[in-house]
């Protein structure tokens, strides 16, 4: 393959040369770090793009412009986890700290790859169109915009997570492991629902006894 430094240098030639026969806007180059960066506006939606060359692969990485509001953490980190569970090269980021979002996907690059500019330009458009598709979904979702089937399916996993939390009221004899046990069936919305209420009695006690002049 040459030397690493030879062949980063070749991807890094070719990853430009692709943006400017595309004609991306506002791009920005660091050949120090051999990365492009550029933005992605596609109705109303807004992406931060940056595109970073290695010896074997490219990196495409999109930063959401928009914060996950903390009473929708719990909710959008289980999206997250559903779509990284699909995922074999990309992945779906949440920093918990400053609610930031991103989306990442490395392209790998064989011999026969790397000058096949058709291939490595629909491979980062499809990331980027991606990373749009979830934008849309996260943005619902962060504030509270959901189907009522997923409104329904996302209570009852945060109401029954309340058990976990107050480590008790566990039945063991109906254990379910996953998401597989949380169909539309009876008994499983009775506990929820239970749990959910004891949660509800156990904080306004807590507030009672703790704060009694609220």
């Amino acid at each position: 393959m040459g030397n690493s430094k030879g062949r980063i240098d070749k991807v890094y030639d070719v990853v430009e040369r692709i943006l400017f026969e595309n004609n991306v806007k506002h791009l920005s180059k660091d050949e120090e770090f051999k990365r492009f960066s550029f933005e992605e506006d596609r109705e109303n939606k807004h992406l931060d793009v940056i595109i970073k060359a290695y010896e074997d692969a490219i990196v495409v990485t999109c930063t959401y412009p928009f914060k996950v509001q903390s009473n929708a953490i719990a909710l959008v980190s289980m999206y997250l986890s559903t779509v990284n569970y699909y995922s074999i090269n990309s992945s779906l980021k949440l920093n918990q700290s400053n609610g930031d979002l991103e989306y990442e996907s490395l392209i790998p690059l064989c011999d026969e790859k790397i000058d096949d500019t058709a291939y490595m330009w629909k491979d980062i458009k499809d990331t980027i169109d991606f990373a749009l598709d979830h934008y849309l979904i996260l943005s619902n979702y962060s504030v509270g915009k959901l189907s009522s089937e997923e409104k329904e399916k996302y209570t009852w996993l945060l109401l029954s997570s309340f058990d976990a939390i107050n480590g008790e009221h566990i039945n063991y004899s109906q254990l379910v492991y996953g998401t597989a046990g949380f169909k539309e069936d009876f008994f499983w919305k009775k506990d929820a629902i239970e749990s959910f209420d004891r949660w509800v009695n156990a904080t306004k006690e807590w507030y009672d006894n703790n704060l009694p002049f609220c």
